[in-house]
């Protein structure tokens, strides 16, 4: 199955060290608009100590295939975007119009995008934490190793899930305590 990541979730992803292995354990295919895919992706790192910011490759995960790419089309797909353009940032409009017109689940934290999301009839929305939930279970990952994980998440993309996230408990019974 393909799952459209807006730029957020694929920056958490990423962030999280296992971008290939979530796909493969979860058997998806993670797809990105070409907005998207463009945008320059940054993560929070500390190298020898100093604080840095460290850009992201997505080359590597597409020539796994673990990411693909993809252009709208013109006609109905660009009226969509332009539409939605209007509601939320290019690239979630982008990532709707496609998830719309190709049926598509669709990968976002943005409370805007979810909303709009719905308005559209969209019904399977992913987010980062039901992402790494999912993949936790089904790997079999320690509760340490999850730990870690989702510390990686907090650190490297300022990412927690809001207190309104169906998974924000699981999320919070995994942090390191002194993350609370």
């Amino acid at each position: 199955m393909h799952v459209l990541l807006d730029a957020c979730v694929a920056l958490n992803l990423e962030a999280a060290g296992e971008f290939d292995a979530i796909a493969d354990v979860l058997g998806l295919t993670f797809v990105m608009s070409t907005k998207v895919a463009e945008e320059t992706f940054y993560l929070d790192d500390i190298i020898d100590g100093e604080p840095c910011r460290i850009q992201i490759d997505l080359g590597p995960h597409i020539r796994k295939g673990t990411l693909g790419v993809h252009n709208l089309t013109p006609g109905d797909e660009t009226a969509t975007f332009v539409r939605l353009a209007g509601q939320v940032d290019d690239g979630e409009a982008e990532c709707l119009a496609l998830a719309v017109h190709r049926a598509l689940p669709f990968a976002t934290d943005d409370r805007l995008a979810i909303r709009v999301a719905g308005d559209l009839g969209l019904t399977t929305i992913f987010r980062t934490a039901e992402l790494l939930r999912r993949y936790a279970d089904r790997a079999n990952l320690r509760s340490h190793d999850i730990t870690l994980m989702l510390g990686a998440v907090e650190r490297r993309a300022s990412f927690r899930p809001p207190r309104s996230s169906p998974d924000y408990s699981w999320w919070l019974g995994h942090s390191s305590p002194s993350d609370h």
